[in-house]
């Protein structure tokens, strides 16, 4: 009897701890299945950058001026006065906030500047000529207040005229009125010489004004 009772009672203890192993085993199985899922978080996206204001383009809105001026040979005129006249005109051009300037130092015909013209993509050529205010049309002056400036002005690409004109030898403007200068005498080179700079820079105002172009008010040379 004592013999069975200690069978049972050992079946019993066998019995727990199986079903104590059971449990157990189970238990690992789930949590390892739990602990597979995945826990990688996709990346965040990074906003695209906000365009700015976009920044004038100060090239595209420059005009752009070739400047060039016809040395005749058969006159009388100073070779000198050619290139004041001209370097004149180039500097009242460029004083304007949106204007480039280039100036050619050859002796440039009227062929000359309508092929430059042709072949510029953009802008203007100002073609100057010093002419002899003469009765009979001879460009051979008496005297050097007879010379003037004759300008035009051709388009690129197209090379028509977009402007043209003259302007004469004059003294200060005060008031509106042509007033000259004293202690000179009309026909003075030196004095012709400052009048004929002055005339090719209202030249260039001239032009600028005609093709609706902003520059600051004209400086005025002295004597």
């Amino acid at each position: 009897m004592q013999n069975q009772l200690t069978l049972l009672r050992l079946l019993f203890v066998v019995f727990v701890v199986s079903i104590s192993l059971a449990w157990i085993a189970s238990a690992t199985a789930q949590s390892g299945r739990r602990g597979k899922k995945s826990t990688t978080a996709e990346p965040a996206s990074t906003p695209s950058p906000t365009p700015g204001p976009r920044k004038p383009d100060v090239e595209k809105d420059t005009v752009r001026f070739i400047v060039g001026i016809y040395r005749d040979g058969f006159s009388n005129i100073p070779l000198s006065y050619y290139t004041m006249v001209a370097h004149a005109c180039a500097e009242r051009l460029d004083q304007g906030p949106a204007v480039k300037v280039e100036f050619s130092s050859q002796n440039m015909t009227r062929s000359d500047a309508v092929n430059s013209a042709r072949a510029a993509k953009e802008g203007f050529v100002v073609w100057l000529q010093l002419k002899v205010e003469s009765l009979d049309n001879d460009q051979i002056a008496n005297s050097l207040s007879q010379v003037y400036v004759e300008y035009t002005v051709l388009a690129a690409t197209t090379a028509k005229t977009a402007a043209s004109g003259h302007t004469y030898q004059q003294g200060y403007r005060k008031g509106g009125v042509v007033v000259n200068t004293p202690g000179t005498t009309r026909g003075n080179p030196v004095y012709s010489e400052q009048l004929l700079r002055q005339a090719g820079a209202e030249a260039a105002e001239r032009i600028l004004d005609t093709l609706k172009i902003e520059a600051p008010p004209p400086r005025r040379f002295g004597m």
